[in-house]
């Protein structure tokens, strides 16, 4: 069994009511992404760790258990306020900030902030030291659950630590139930990012595989992270993605979504429109893929290349992204 991303969203993509791709425009982006280079981020920035360590493991995979929701849309509908914080002085917004929380408090105060000792006792206080910012974190309590659930687990199953995770999973993300990806779901109920509509499963899992996706980046493929089946995750449907696909005519909207995400109203998490817009996101890109391999040859590129471009090209173009209160993304 593989990544059942692509297969459980199908049914919402043909025959979609809200959101439409357009397969001219899709054809216009492909060759010109083609044209162009497209990269596998290795995301070397200053909030995240260097190196290829094992602490570097834990650190990537810990961020994104909470990597989520970073406006408070909720608190202010006139004017969105994302969540910022600084490090070395510099201010980050949204998951960068994030981000720098937690390099922020690994080298500072909270050495021990990868170990599951101490995420599965983690206190409000501790939780709030860590995310100081310009506004308290949007769904703090969430979070905090978030890390008190994974250190449980880690300490229960993999001796504390992702890492041991990621070694337990023979360089597989799937793999009928034992690879990587299939782990993070099955195993921390914080990954699972699914639902039921129409009495069928559906299944994005953005979280638990960004966070492969992101190691796999940083080590080039090679050691613990040489996964075999990496060209298997699908990109990582979020609120930036449909935004670009949107600006860039590939996704087209119905008019009462149009009017919902154009005029900041909130789009309730696993309605038909949130579950559309994440589903045509991902198919859209597949679709992509797999014209851009065409054009290049074979295997050139995979979800990995086309998530970083498309976030990078289009997350600045005008227009409002849809707004969903929500774990997932």
């Amino acid at each position: 069994m593989g990544n059942e991303v692509l297969e459980s969203t199908r049914f919402l993509v043909e025959e979609p009511k809200y959101v439409f791709i357009n397969r001219e425009k899709l054809e216009e982006t492909a060759k010109k992404f083609a044209d162009e280079k497209l990269e596998m981020p290795d995301w070397h920035m200053p909030v995240f760790l260097e190196g290829n360590s094992k602490e570097v493991i834990d650190f990537f995979f810990l961020g994104n258990t909470i990597n989520f929701c970073y406006d408070d849309f909720r608190r202010s509908r006139d004017k969105k306020i994302k969540f910022e914080a600084s490090y070395n002085g510099a201010p980050y917004k949204g998951a960068t900030g994030m981000w720098a929380c937690l390099k922020k408090a690994y080298e500072g105060d909270f050495p021990e902030l990868l170990d599951g000792d101490f995420l599965s006792d983690i206190s409000k206080f501790e939780m709030e030291k860590i995310f100081e910012g310009n506004i308290r974190i949007p769904l703090f309590d969430e979070r905090l659950n978030i890390f008190r659930e994974v250190g449980q687990v880690l300490c229960e199953n993999y001796d504390g630590h992702f890492y041991n995770l990621v070694e337990d999973s023979d360089n597989r993300l799937f793999n009928d139930g034992e690879g990587l990806v299939e782990r993070l779901t099955s195993e921390f109920p914080s990954f699972d990012d699914s639902a039921h509509y129409d009495g069928k499963l559906v299944i994005f899992d953005k979280r638990a595989q960004l966070a492969p996706a992101m190691t796999y980046g940083r080590f080039r493929g090679e050691g613990l992270m040489a996964m075999e089946d990496i060209d298997e995750l699908t990109v990582f449907a979020d609120y930036v993605l449909p935004k670009g696909l949107r600006g860039l005519g590939i996704l087209t909207y119905d008019k009462s979504l149009a009017d919902k995400v154009d005029n900041s109203i909130e789009i309730p998490r696993h309605s038909r429109e949130e579950l559309e817009i994440r589903a045509s996101t991902i198919h859209a890109c597949k679709m992509l893929i797999d014209r851009i391999n065409e054009i290049k040859g074979p295997g050139s590129i995979n979800a990995l290349h086309v998530d970083y471009k498309l976030w990078g090209a289009t997350r600045k173009l005008p227009g409002e992204h849809h707004l969903t209160y929500s774990t997932d993304y």
